[in-house]
């Protein structure tokens, strides 16, 4: 193991082992309330999301049985595994999104500092994460009435 971790590293290493980070001492108490109830309430979707990965396996494996060795394909399993992995998508990716697990190109953004950083992920999500959130949203309502 390196004796010094990039600093990226040591943050992922900090998220995945369920440490919360230190919250800067001059941050207003209600802000440092709401992102601790935040990541809370991350941590525990997380937690009792990750168990959709059961049902959503048994169910995938009872489809591919039944219809390879029988004949016999079901009507609920391929849709009940959509559902599942849609729940299982959307309520874990705030969870790997606290923890800093999401998928994205380190190499690149590991050795720029932590302001630019900042920077780019807040513009990538202006452009692309909120747009793509209230299309998600708009679609969506057609199907709700």
């Amino acid at each position: 193991m390196p004796e010094k971790l990039e600093i990226a590293d040591e943050l992922i290493a900090e998220r995945r082992a369920g440490v919360p980070g230190e919250l800067p001492d001059d941050m207003p108490n209600w802000m440092a309330v709401t992102i601790t109830a935040i990541d809370w309430f991350s941590l525990w979707t997380g937690r009792l999301v990750c168990w959709l990965i059961v049902p959503l396996f048994l169910a995938m494996v009872y489809e591919v049985i039944a219809r390879k060795f029988f004949l016999a394909p079901t009507l609920w399993a391929y849709d009940m595994s959509r559902f599942l992995y849609g729940a299982l998508f959307m309520l874990g990716a705030g969870y790997a999104l606290s923890r800093g697990v999401h998928i994205r190109a380190d190499f690149i953004y590991r050795n720029w500092s932590a302001r630019t950083q900042g920077i780019v992920d807040a513009t990538l999500y202006i452009l692309f994460y909120f747009p793509g959130l209230l299309t998600f949203l708009f679609m969506s309502t057609d199907f709700a009435y």
